[in-house]
Formats: structure tokens, C-alpha cells, sequence
């Protein structure tokens, strides 16, 4: 039977505080559960990790996607350039100036076969 380390490699690392927290619930060591594998097109809101004494899986999902339909990881966030926020990699691109904002979907083959039961037009109206 082959010997069952620590994990040590910080990649592998187990990280997420909601995790770490359920670790302790279960009792089981944090010590020997591993980050298995990331968000992505299979699972763009779920995060997965393995206890390598039990072979338990576990999984971290959030209620969002953490990836777009090409794979792209999905960044929440804003950044300044030029008196401009703009949004950082998400399912949508944004700018804004002053008060007004200028908000595209971000849409791929995919996205548009999902939607295809929509509205094809939306108005955006700006409340007083």
C-alpha cells in the first residue's frame, strides 16, 4: 500500500475558509486534502478538492460562475485607467464615466444558444 503524505506543494494547498471550516466539521485534516481541480467549462462554479487518506471528494460551489463559456476565469472587480472604472474579465464588459455606464454581454456561441428563448432587444433606461 502505497504511503499517504501531507500535502505540501502550496498550489495544492487547501485555502477557501468555508472549506477549511467544513474540514474541521467532518474531522477530517486539512493536511491531506488536496485542491484537485479548478472552475471550468464543466463545472464553471465549482471548485474541487480530495481527502487523499479517505478519497472523499469535496467540492466548493459558488452560486455564480467563476468562468465564462470559453474557459476565461471570471474576475469580479473594477479597474481605473483615464477617469474610467472598467470592469475587469467577467460575463460582461462595463465602463463607466461620471455617472453613466455603458454595460455589453460578453456573448459566445454557446451563451447565445442558451438564450436563444429571449427577448431578442432590451431597452436600458436611465431613472431620474
Amino acid at each position: 500500500m502505497a504511503r499517504i503524505s501531507k500535502v505540501t506543494d502550496p498550489k495544492k494547498i487547501v485555502t477557501d475558509p468555508e472549506l477549511l471550516r467544513e474540514l474541521v466539521r467532518q474531522g477530517i485534516d486539512e493536511d491531506y486534502v488536496e485542491f484537485h481541480e479548478d472552475y471550468s467549462t464543466e463545472h464553471p462554479g465549482a471548485k474541487r478538492y480530495r481527502d487523499l487518506k479517505s478519497g472523499k471528494r469535496l467540492m466548493v460551489v459558488s452560486g455564480l460562475p467563476r468562468v465564462e463559456d470559453m474557459g476565461r476565469k471570471i474576475e469580479i472587480g473594477w479597474l481605473l485607467a483615464k477617469g474610467k472604472y472598467y470592469s475587469k474579465a467577467n460575463l460582461f464588459s462595463a465602463v463607466v464615466e461620471g455617472t453613466g455606464a455603458l454595460v455589453a454581454l460578453s456573448l459566445t456561441k454557446k451563451s447565445i444558444l442558451k438564450a436563444q428563448n429571449y427577448s431578442s432587444s432590451t431597452t436600458l433606461t436611465k431613472k431620474e
